[in-house]
């Protein structure tokens, strides 16, 4: 008579988490795989506003080895909200082409960006989903043709943090704050824009917590609310000891097309119209699911989209 040990359900449970963790993390490698394929199969990809990024690289990483830009151009550090090419690249070349260091800087802008989506995603169901590799075909947008590569960066490290915030929930106000300041600097050195979109998220998200709590005490909103808003008093101080040495400045609206056209950026990418196609209709999809239920949005994550769409139209198109 043979006689087999079968594992205890705790280990097998394991054992099963294990697999699936694996399974995901192979599947989303391949997705990162195929995502920036087109990156590197071009020496510089032809986005409008990268050319000039690389040009600048290209002044940082040279400067004290070479007379003619010393000549030419003057470098002056300072800490500014829209400084994570400048911190990357310049490094990074140092041990390669300044061509390629370029292109591993829009690699990880793509790879952020489908990341921390992920990122949010597990932090809210506590497991890893094939669901959120939908951000890969987003991720070729208007913005990228745009070259805004600091912004871009700035997302990912956006996402990245509001999900480790979101881990961090159940912890003391204490270790958030610390926490969220850390991530918060981090996402205000990428780029302005993404600090402030981090700042909504950790707010909405609160505020849906307190909504969600039976009593609703308002000294428990307050204290939330204290949590999102300590994050952000480093990065302000910082932003406000710096304006006064930033000369000239301009903030301006440009119009409702303008506009309508940021709101849809994620969906087309100009000159390739079938790219903006494909978006379009991956998109119907995702809003017929949710209105037939076949989708759902996460609880938690009710308010934070109602903020970021609440405040959009009033974002300033260039600050």
């Amino acid at each position: 008579m043979r006689i087999a040990m079968t594992p205890a359900p705790t280990e097998r449970t394991a054992r099963g988490r294990g697999t699936g963790f694996r399974a995901m993390l192979a599947f989303y490698a391949i997705v990162l795989v195929l995502l920036l394929v087109p990156v590197f199969s071009v020496p510089v990809p032809p986005l409008r506003d990268y050319p000039n990024h690389l040009a600048q690289m290209h002044v940082l990483a040279s400067y004290d080895s070479s007379e003619a830009l010393r000549a030419n151009y003057t470098v002056t550090w300072q800490i500014a909200p829209y400084m994570a090419m400048e911190s990357i690249v310049p490094l990074l070349s140092r041990f390669m082409k300044l061509e390629d260091a370029g292109r591993i800087f829009l690699a990880l802008c793509l790879a952020g960006f489908v990341g921390g989506t992920v990122a949010v995603n597990a932090a809210l169901y506590r497991r890893m989903s094939p669901l959120p590799a939908i951000a890969a075909i987003f991720a070729y947008n208007a913005l990228f043709f745009l070259g805004f590569a600091n912004y871009l960066f700035g997302i990912g490290v956006w996402l990245l943090a509001f999900a480790a915030w979101i881990l961090l929930s159940g912890r003391s106000v204490g270790q958030r704050l610390l926490l969220g300041t850390a991530t918060g600097l981090a996402v205000f050195l990428c780029h302005y824009f993404a600090w402030v979109g981090y700042g909504l998220c950790i707010a909405g998200y609160e505020a849906g917590r307190w909504l969600a709590t039976p009593e609703r005490r308002l000294r428990g909103l307050a204290v939330r609310m204290a949590a999102a808003a300590g994050t952000a008093v480093v990065p302000a101080a910082i932003l406000l000891i710096q304006l006064p040495r930033m000369e000239g400045g301009y903030t301006g609206y440009w119009g409702l097309a303008n506009w309508l056209s940021a709101m849809l950026s994620p969906l087309f990418f100009p000159g390739v119209p079938t790219v903006g196609a494909a978006s379009a209709f991956v998109a119907v999809l995702l809003l017929a699911a949710l209105a037939m239920r076949r989708l759902r949005i996460h609880p938690a994550m009710a308010v934070p989209l109602l903020v970021l769409g609440g405040v959009a139209p009033v974002v300033p198109d260039w600050v």
